[in-house]
């Protein structure tokens, strides 16, 4: 299938001027001495998100709305040649939801409290003054770190959401990121103007003449090959707009959860954002519609003409499923359990783990002296639905708790249906006959599971990324995660 590509350029900066108050002259002076206030001034309305308004000519407005937040760093420094750098006080940085909105949404205004910048002894005296400020503000994303300039590298870390939720004709604003640096500044700020840029690429893809009859499209899963499209990125804010991901905290997927819109003709747009990377010809993409009767359609496509996900602009492209039909699954396949009173006694689940984008399914009791439920490399979850074909993975079939009422046993497939319980190691997790120990508490929240043993509160069925395995540990270390249930579909 030939594809044609199109760019449209999005308006390109948002102007924001910050201003605070006369900083005044004491050593420890009153917080409300260092409140930033931030009015930002965007085009004309259009909507009840940071959305698109109108297209005029080739650009889009970006506008302000009422719930959106942006998030500013203070980060002071000490220097006496703009080139060695020293901590002076601590970076601050603080998020603020809009506080004021102008009637037709061109104008915002924020406010921030950030204290002293300099750095004090126990009896409030000066002992490093801060005399090189650089402002970082950011718009979108989550899971921030900054680097300072004192740093090997510099840069704010930001993640680009793999699953965004974008309401119709709209983008994620959680993925729509902007950002920009004012940098070296010898005081605080009272003046200061922001010029927001696009950090990352937008796109409108068009689904053409998918053939699912009356099913409600849930979700479209974008993937290649070649290329990282979301994930933990690096914004090298004293470039200007540099942003990019890693290898290896990124991920080669976007997942576009359509659930808040409906869906239901063979025709619809998808708005996604993706981190700025060029397509060269032969590279691979895959589309994944999944719907609401648990179909998927799959629609493979090489590159034919070299193109990218540009900063700053939208790419608008198409894919035609015309004559795509519903996958033939070979494997097991089960849903990601989202809300625990949706599980039922006779359920079929997996335990299932993600570390750095790897993914793990938990398997038999090991046969070592110390027992636990060894780790089956499984692949990822497409729409929140895993396929099974490698018969180490271990089915647990739920049965209801009678000591206590409403926890749940575990019955292990590849153990003679014996349940998972816990021993006085942390590490120990083997299949027995019922008993009071093999009873569980589940919760869930994020799509993560809490299997807590009604016996002993502090025995908890978690996923160890040291020595990979799962087992019953209590919540003390960083390196323990909570898995996920999938249940059988």
């Amino acid at each position: 299938m030939k594809q044609i590509f199109k760019t449209l350029v999005l308006v390109a900066a948002a102007v924001a001027t910050l201003t605070s108050c006369e900083k005044a002259p004491e050593v420890t002076p009153a917080a409300e001495e260092f409140t930033l206030t931030v009015n930002a001034t965007l085009p004309a309305p259009d909507g009840t998100k940071t959305y698109l308004g109108d297209k005029v000519g080739t650009e889009y407005p970006v506008l302000w709305s009422a719930d959106d937040k942006i998030r500013v760093s203070q980060v002071p420094y000490n220097t006496t040649n703009n080139i060695d750098f020293t901590a002076a006080g601590s970076t601050s940085s603080k998020t603020s939801t809009v506080s004021t909105l102008s009637a037709d949404n061109t104008e915002a205004g924020f406010e921030f409290n950030f204290g002293d910048i300099n750095k004090y002894d126990s009896l409030g005296n000066v002992i490093v003054e801060a005399n090189f400020i650089d402002y970082i503000a950011i718009y979108g994303g989550s899971g921030y770190t900054m680097y300072k300039r004192d740093k090997q590298y510099i840069d704010l870390e930001v993640v680009l959401p793999t699953t965004q939720k974008p309401a119709a004709g709209q983008f994620d604003p959680t993925a729509a990121i902007m950002g920009d640096a004012v940098l070296g500044l010898d005081k605080p700020a009272t003046s200061l103007d922001l010029q927001f840029r696009h950090l990352v690429a937008y796109a409108m893809l068009n689904v053409k003449n998918l053939n699912c009859g009356s099913e409600k499209v849930e979700s479209v899963t974008i993937t290649s090959a070649e290329h990282k499209l979301s994930g933990k990125s690096y914004w090298y804010y004293l470039e200007g707009t540099n942003f990019k991901t890693t290898s290896g905290d990124a991920s080669n997927k976007v997942v576009i959860d359509m659930t808040a819109q409906t869906l239901t003709n063979n025709n619809f747009e998808v708005y996604f954002t993706a981190t700025p990377t060029e397509f060269a010809v032969n590279d691979k993409l895959t589309f994944v519609v999944a719907t609401d009767a648990d179909n998927t359609y799959t629609k493979e496509v090489t590159v034919e003409s070299a193109f990218e996900f540009e900063q700053g602009s939208i790419l608008d492209f198409s894919v035609d499923f015309n004559g795509v039909t519903p996958d033939v699954i070979e494997g097991k396949q089960y849903k990601l359990v989202t809300d625990v009173s949706t599980l039922s006694a006779g359920d079929v689940v997996l335990l299932v783990a993600n570390n750095n984008a790897a993914y793990f399914a938990a398997g038999a009791v090991s046969t070592t002296s110390t027992k636990y439920l060894t780790k089956v490399d499984i692949n990822a979850p497409v729409s929140d639905v895993i396929t099974i074909t490698d018969e180490a993975v271990d089915e647990f079939t739920l049965t209801a708790s009678t000591t206590p009422v409403g926890a749940w046993m575990l019955a292990s497939s590849l153990n003679g249906g014996k349940y998972v319980t816990w021993t006085s190691g942390n590490s120990a997790n083997v299949a027995v006959e019922a008993s009071e120990n093999t009873s569980w508490n589940i919760s869930i929240a994020d799509g993560s599971a809490t299997i807590v043993n009604a016996s002993n509160s502090n025995r908890y069925l978690q996923y160890n990324t040291g020595s990979p395995r799962f087992a019953t540990y209590d919540q003390t270390k960083s390196i323990q995660t909570p898995p996920a249930i999938y249940k059988k579909l």
